[in-house]
């Protein structure tokens, strides 16, 4: 019950303009960069950003707080209850801007100049929190269709988000900028959402992995709908074998959410 697209071998290749830094956030994870390191690398990779893929960063001062403390409770436990615990520590990502993360403005790509001024999470989405207690940390929300409603990416008060193999080409939508962050290398994997393609079809357009879990297996509570029967949040990733396990993590009912159902 799975929906998977295109395999990316861009991944490598998609961070060559970075210079001496031309490596993915995986190996530089991989080759024992510490995470202060990763998250630096990649909030300066976003900040870089010039394909209107971004609607907000994380100020880097927070994120790299974020990331000591990480460092300090893994430092606390032993390598199998970090594996348990914190298993997605060593990831970056980014949120879709219609899903709440506690502190941050969601602004739906209304019209909110600047981004700013739109409204402030008070909580994070259930996804959000779930992904963030196994250790992930959130960069900032990216550009999407307006409301979630378009399947090319370019319906944004923020810009239209280009693709990132071609600038001339559409990036896809409604996930637009989760789908470019990932392909380009800012990130090490992003949510999206999917109500009819919004996460698969910037997936295939940017060559990377796109998945839709089944209806209620990642909670959308916190999610802003586009239509509730029908919302999921979707993950976008360099490989199959990363988002999977990230949909590993994330696959846990919150409750809040109607849809919800365990996994089987």
């Amino acid at each position: 019950m799975l929906a998977l697209l295109s395999v990316s071998k861009q991944g490598r290749q998609a961070v060559r303009g970075f210079g001496s830094a031309a490596k993915t956030l995986q190996e530089l994870w991989a080759g024992g960069a510490p995470l202060t390191q990763i998250v630096t690398e990649s909030h300066g990779r976003a900040a870089k950003a010039d394909r209107h893929e971004w609607v907000y960063l994380a100020p880097l001062e927070q994120v790299t707080a974020e990331a000591a403390t990480l460092e300090k409770r893994a430092a606390s436990l032993s390598e199998e209850q970090r594996k348990l615990e914190l298993p997605l520590l060593g990831s970056t990502f980014a949120v879709k801007d219609n899903l709440q993360v506690k502190g941050m403005p969601i602004t739906n790509t209304m019209d909110y100049r600047p981004p700013r001024k739109a409204p402030i999470a008070e909580e994070s989405a259930a996804v959000v929190r779930k992904l963030q207690e196994r250790g992930a940390i959130v960069i900032g929300k990216t550009n999407m269709d307006c409301a979630a409603t378009g399947l090319v990416g370019v319906r944004s008060p923020y810009g239209a988000c280009q693709n990132s193999l071609d600038r001339s080409m559409i990036s896809g939508g409604s996930s637009s900028g989760s789908g470019v962050s990932v392909a380009l290398g800012q990130v090490t994997f992003s949510l999206g959402t999917d109500t009819a393609g919004s996460g698969r079809v910037p997936a295939a357009l940017n060559n990377i992995v796109g998945l839709k879990a089944s209806r209620g297996l990642v909670s959308t509570h916190g999610l802003l709908p586009a239509c509730r029967s029908l919302d999921c949040v979707s993950i976008f990733a360099l490989t199959v074998h990363e988002a999977h396990r990230i949909l590993g993590a994330a696959a846990e009912a919150a409750g809040a959410d109607p849809f919800d159902r365990p996994a089987k």
